[in-house]
């Protein structure tokens, strides 16, 4: 035990000392990271070695041509720069751009996002570039170092004079490195130009993000504005002058563009995109007929919705694909405007099949609305008409919505749960913006109007999408749980249910979650979100020479927690379905999973120190001075964590065992061993936490350790005179034939004596522990029945009473006379019993 705890001594000290450092390295020299070639001279090459590096380096030089050659990727971006230049010129060009003072919020935001694509797509190849010239770089050091090595080696030979041939031989080779490090420099010379060329452009476009945001800023500030002239008056007295063949000429070419620039960048990501979903559809077909040839027994009724989604494959594969469309077309907000009309399509198909109670009407209202408001960002450049549109989505909203919204609706019972209220919520702030955009609208507030109406719709179809995609995850994993395959892993057969509730809350949250990203978007309120969370997390508290921030704190924490949720996800799997493939000792799977979990916080608190910008060589310090309070007031945690670990190697005690600590009048069932403490259930049903050190310093009764067999006694007695034989062979039978009584260790039936009433006998047999008292009972009832079947009796307690004298009137009554006493012996009376309990159906005692 002393070994262990100095071996645990040593580890703790490692880790207080020397690993702090390793991970931080900042304290500790690494001469390897330093250029050799800057501590010491470069010396020519040794001459009896001339010929072997002079072969060396031709073969260097003939591999750079092929190492500085363009690649494939450099090529095509050289032939998209121009075209794509020109493309940013026309999007000066726009007339939008001369006049982004009078336009609305969302046309703002949407230039802001073409320019914000290509100031990305430009970025990303200023990066590309930069790369290519840090790969250069080597074989730039390299050509310098041979030049200088053969001028050297050169510089020698003359001296040495050796034959001309060499000389000349060496000088040629000395150019040819000449030669080829002017390559070199301008190679890097072209790819600094180009990166020259990609800094200008995003220079300017940065400049006009920029200006974007600034009138962005202004324009929020106009939402209480009239900007327009109310309604009435414009419709009495148009004041848009410009014809509608313009008008459509405009819009078409303006969509014309959009796809072109699509298709330019992102055919490849398009294909990518059809492929996948071409893939999932036809697994969700396979996985379809495969579900149809469940039995009835296998499918409940909680599958119903289940079923309804994966029997339309397309559509739920369909779905699935352009939720995720963000991921193939990141940049490209026109298009991604124009995918948001292919998602209605499986939505309208699924929605009605995962709530039957949804009627059509309501559906084809929904549908009309967004088409409304996806029309009005096609026609833009006809601004009655999309006020217009706006007054009818409003007043149909509001219609559409009353009845699901009002207080006897229900929609608040149809779900429970956090989200959905808040949803719900969400859904009400919606509704009085309809309201409010009616009278915007009217007056002549048509920015308040085209915020509050579009933000609204399309908070409500993302709602709506997000849900229908949240049901259709939730199905899919609801089935696949019932297949074979899930069936046969060990996690799934005993924890379906745990899963499938987690799961469900996982998925609940991210969509969740990213429908309010979608929500704040939409009210354009992201940005804003976005840097007030910057600002305020990144907020920096000073404490001497400590910087303290929220951001860091909650990092940190976030990072623990993390931590602390994937080890115990590895360690449940590691136990569950890794480990117990594998034959090992009973308690390594256990022991290995707390190792792991174990490995998994340390380096969770090491990262979760990174995380929160702290320096890691001053917790070296920490652990220093954590080093002298754990000799002083934690001691008993540091020995519950050591006798931890030592429970883990030694494995005393393992999960399930029954064991009995008399110290603590405990006995119960090992439920886990963790690392400060373990958690026993008694047989009462309490869980009782026990600090782990109580096991190793006090004694412990392990009552399944090496295996889960105890042995069961019972007494039995029988009357005086009964066949001693026939009563051994009568209790061996009945023990010998119940199933839970080992037949190795067979039963053992001893005569244990001449009794006070009885003749006493020991029934031993073994049983598994589980087991045990039911057995006992069990065989006690079959003796006491097979005795009784052959006449055998179990005494009761007997007693007998010696008289010394009588009352004269007893003794009349009995018809005798007292005999003389001195005749008599002395008076006796004993009680004697037996521990087992007397058979009522025995004979009486004998006077």
């Amino acid at each position: 035990m002393k070994v262990l705890y100095r071996f645990a001594a040593i580890i703790c000290w490692l880790l207080l000392t020397v690993l702090p450092f390793a991970l931080s390295g900042q304290n500790l020299p690494d001469i390897n990271t330093k250029d050799t070639t800057s501590l010491q001279e470069i010396k020519p090459y040794d001459v009896s070695n001339l010929s072997e590096e002079y072969e060396n380096t031709t073969i260097f030089l003939n591999s750079i041509s092929k190492d500085i050659a363009p690649t494939r990727a450099e090529l095509t971006l050289d032939s998209l720069m121009p075209q794509t230049f020109e493309e940013i010129s026309k999007l000066y060009q726009d007339p939008r751009i001369e006049s982004i003072e009078n336009l609305n919020l969302r046309e703002l935001n949407l230039i802001r996002k073409n320019f914000s694509r290509f100031r990305s797509l430009l970025e990303q190849w200023r990066d590309y570039f930069k790369s290519i010239s840090k790969e250069i770089e080597p074989i730039q050091t390299e050509l310098a170092i041979q030049y200088e090595k053969w001028d050297k080696t050169l510089t020698m030979i003359k001296k040495q004079k050796l034959p001309l041939e060499n000389t000349l031989q060496f000088s040629a080779l000395l150019k040819e490195i000449k030669k080829h490090q002017e390559l070199v420099q301008n190679r890097k010379g072209r790819l600094l130009a180009k990166q020259n060329k990609l800094t200008e452009k995003i220079i300017s476009l940065h400049e006009t993000i920029l200006d974007i945001d600034n009138t962005l800023k202004r324009s929020e500030g106009q939402l209480f504005t009239i900007d327009n002239p109310p309604l009435w008056d414009e419709i009495l007295h148009p004041s848009d002058t410009l014809s509608s063949t313009v008008k459509f000429n405009n819009i078409w070419n303006e969509q014309k563009n959009s796809f072109e620039q699509f298709w330019k960048y992102y055919s490849y990501q398009f294909k990518v995109h059809v492929a996948i979903t071409i893939i999932l559809i036809i697994a969700l077909f396979y996985f379809r007929n495969h579900v149809k040839k469940w039995s009835e027994d296998r499918l409940d009724e909680s599958l119903d919705a289940a079923l309804s989604i994966i029997y339309h494959p397309i559509s739920t594969g369909l779905l699935i694909s352009l939720v995720f469309s963000n991921l193939f077309y990141p940049e490209s907000p026109a298009i991604q405007e124009h995918l948001e009309y292919l998602k209605i399509i499986p939505m309208i198909i699924i929605l009605p099949r995962i709530v039957p109670d949804l009627r059509k009407n309501f559906l084809i209202v929904f549908v009309a609305l967004v088409l409304l408001i996806r029309i009005t960002t096609l026609i833009s450049q006809f601004p009655l008409v999309i006020r217009i549109f706006y007054l009818v989505v409003d007043i149909t909203a509001i219609v559409t919505l009353w009845p699901l919204l009002k207080p006897q609706s229900k929609m608040k019972h149809f779900r429970h749960g956090f989200w959905w209220d808040l949803g719900l919520f969400i859904i009400k702030l919606c509704f009085i913006g309809f309201v409010v955009s009616i009278i915007a609208n009217i007056i002549g507030n048509v920015t308040m109007a085209t915020y509050l109406t579009k933000g609204g719709i399309n908070t409500i179809f993302w709602g709506v999408l997000f849900y229908v995609v949240t049901i259709v995850f939730e199905s899919l994993i609801a089935l696949w749980m019932k297949t074979n395959m899930a069936q046969g892993t060990a996690m799934v057969s005993k924890y379906p249910d745990q899963l499938v509730s987690y799961s469900k809350k996982i998925i609940r949250s991210v969509f969740f979650i990213a429908w309010l990203v979608e929500t704040l978007k939409e009210f354009l309120l992201y940005d804003l979100t976005v840097e007030w969370l910057s600002n305020t997390l990144t907020h920096t508290l000073e404490v001497g020479t400590l910087n303290i921030s929220l951001g860091g704190i909650l990092s940190f924490m976030f990072a623990i927690w993390i931590a602390f949720m994937v080890a115990k996800f590895v360690r449940f799997i590691l136990q569950e379905e890794v480990l117990s493939h594998f034959d090992l000792p009973r308690g390594v799977p256990g022991a290995i999973g707390m190792i792991t979990r174990l490995i998994i916080i340390v380096f969770g608190f090491f990262i979760a120190f990174g995380v929160a910008g702290i320096d890691l060589s001053n917790i070296a310090i920490i652990f220093g001075a954590l080093g002298v309070g754990i000799g002083f007031g934690l001691q008993n945690i540091f020995n519950n964590l050591m006798s931890g670990l030592i429970l883990a190697f030694e494995r005393p005690i393992q999960v399930g065992d029954i064991i009995q600590i008399a110290s603590l009048n405990l006995m119960g069932e090992v439920k886990e061993i963790g690392f400060r403490a373990s958690t026993i259930r008694t047989f009462d049903g309490a869980e009782v936490v026990v600090p782990n050190g109580n096991f190793i310093s006090n004694e412990m009764i392990n009552w399944t350790l090496s295996d889960k067999l105890r042995r069961q006694e019972i007494l039995v007695g029988v009357e005086y005179g009964s066949d001693l034989k026939k009563v051994m062979e009568i209790l061996d039978k009945t023990v010998s034939s119940n199933e839970n009584v080992r037949k190795k260790p067979g039963p053992m039936i001893i005569f244990n004596g001449f009794g006070d009433s009885s003749l006493d006998f020991r029934v031993l047999f073994w049983t598994p522990f589980n087991v045990g008292l039911a057995t006992k009972s069990e065989v006690g009832i079959a003796i006491d029945e097979a005795l009784k079947k052959e006449g055998i009796t179990i005494p009761f307690p007997q007693t007998d009473l010696h008289v010394r004298s009588l009352d004269e009137d007893v003794k009349k009554a009995l018809g005798g006379e007292q005999k003389n006493p001195a005749n008599r012996k002395p008076a006796k009376s004993s009680i004697r019993s037996q521990k087992n309990k007397p058979d009522p159906s025995g004979p009486p005692a004998k006077k």
